[in-house]
C-alpha cells in the first residue's frame, strides 16, 4: 500500500513496468479510509483483477475488488461482506472456468473466531453470483485457493485457536462453493 498518494490515510498502488522495469503507468487506487491489495491476477482479456480490502472509519474491514482493463482504467469495483463483521478480507482470487471471478480469505467478528469466506463475482458487473462462509469452531482463514478440472475448487489456509498450534487446512468445495472435504494437516507445533 501507500500512505503518499490516494484517497485515503493508505490505498493500494497499482503500477506497470516494461520488462526491463521502466515505468509504464501507475495508480492509487482505494477508498477514503485504509485500504489494501493481496492479489491480482492478469484476467483472460488482458486487463487485471485485484482484490484486498477496504476499512471504513469504524475500523470495520470489508472484501473489495477492481477489475480493470489492460490500461488499468477501471471496469467494474466492489466490496462484499456484511456489516457488523470486522474483518473481511480477499487473500486470493482467481479467474474461474467460466470467466467469473472467485475471492477467498477470512471473515471474523467480535463475538467468534474466524471463518473462511469464498464469494464469485460475475465479470462484467461485479455482481455476487454466490457467497459462502465455511468454517470449523476453530480460528480458520483461507489464503490462498486454486479451480480443479472438474470445476470445483481447492482453498488453502490456516486453523487453530489462540491458545493452541495452527495447522495448515485444506478445503474441497464443488463448483458452487459447497464444502466437500476439510482436513487440518500439521503437529503439535505451528504448521502454516
Amino acid at each position: 500500500y501507500t500512505d503518499s498518494w490516494g484517497a485515503g490515510s493508505s490505498d493500494f498502488l497499482f503500477f506497470k513496468t516494461s520488462e526491463d522495469g521502466t515505468f509504464e503507468w501507475g495508480y492509487a487506487m482505494g477508498f477514503s479510509d485504509l485500504d489494501g491489495g493481496y492479489s491480482i491476477l492478469t484476467t483472460n482479456t488482458g486487463g487485471y483483477f485485484i482484490s484486498g480490502y477496504y476499512r471504513d472509519a469504524s475500523y470495520d474491514s470489508y472484501a473489495f475488488i477492481y477489475h480493470t482493463d489492460e490500461n488499468g482504467s477501471v471496469l467494474n469495483s466492489g466490496i462484499y461482506g456484511s456489516t457488523g463483521e470486522s474483518s473481511q478480507r480477499s487473500r486470493s482470487a482467481i479467474q474461474a472456468s467460466d470467466n467469473n471471478f472467485v475471492i477467498f480469505g477470512g471473515v471474523s467478528s467480535p463475538s467468534s473466531l474466524s471463518e473462511i469466506f469464498v464469494i464469485k463475482i460475475a465479470q462484467w458487473t461485479g455482481t455476487t453470483l454466490w457467497a459462502r462462509v465455511i468454517g470449523t469452531s476453530n480460528f480458520d482463514y483461507g489464503m490462498s485457493i486454486v479451480q480443479r478440472d472438474d470445476d470445483g475448487f481447492v482453498g488453502t489456509g490456516n486453523m487453530g485457536t489462540p491458545y493452541n498450534p495452527y495447522n495448515m487446512y485444506l478445503l474441497y468445495m464443488d463448483q458452487d462453493g459447497n464444502e466437500e472435504l476439510s482436513l487440518a494437516i500439521g503437529g503439535s507445533d505451528n504448521d502454516l
